[in-house]
């Protein structure tokens, strides 16, 4: 669903398993190896999510249908060793979230000090890695179901976010499809 979050730019919510630890942020290195990660993982949930043009069986040479079987069994074998990998990471309770390309918002039982932090959010249930998402706590609010805790991103390289945007916008246009063929 749209929310407008105080971010600039598209955002998309849902319920993520999304975790978060306080502190000094790690060395440059670190950071770096984490944008690495990062954007492994948003590339390859743009791909698993990109679905192949239907075609007929007539079109399409003998080897265009081999590459086809070979992506599905991949796919499947992917799937599975999502699902044995998240059995043996353990994955913080979900909560909703608005999700940006510069912040992130969250309604979440504990409240983070002000400051820097790390978020750890499972994105997609397909993908048993968390994205590791340094930022900074815009503001916390009270309310009855939780705390609604606001962060900006930091220290992400043009890559992430990159990649953080085209993930975004692709779940954002996906609600607005469903909404669409849901009101015809």
């Amino acid at each position: 669903m749209t929310h407008e979050a105080g971010f600039s730019g598209v955002s998309y919510q849902a319920e993520m398993p999304l975790g978060w630890q306080s502190g000094p942020l790690p060395a440059t290195t670190v950071l770096q190896e984490w944008m690495h990660t990062n954007v492994v993982l948003l590339h390859a949930l743009a791909t698993m999510e990109t679905q192949a043009p239907a075609r007929d069986n007539e079109s399409g040479n003998d080897m265009e249908r081999k590459l086809e079987r070979v992506e599905v069994k991949l796919d499947l074998a992917l799937n599975l060793l999502s699902k044995l990998l998240a059995q043996h990471i353990p994955q913080p309770a979900s909560c909703p979230v608005t999700l940006s390309a510069s912040g992130i918002e969250w309604i979440g039982q504990g409240t983070p000090p002000a400051g820097n932090i790390v978020i750890s959010l499972f994105i997609n249930p397909r993908l048993a890695q968390p994205l590791l998402l340094p930022a900074s706590i815009r503001n916390a609010t009270a309310g009855a179901s939780g705390t609604r805790i606001a962060a900006e991103f930091s220290h992400l390289s043009e890559e992430v976010q990159e990649w953080l945007e085209r993930t975004v916008f692709r779940n954002h246009r996906r609600f607005i499809q469903s909404r669409h063929r849901d009101n015809s």
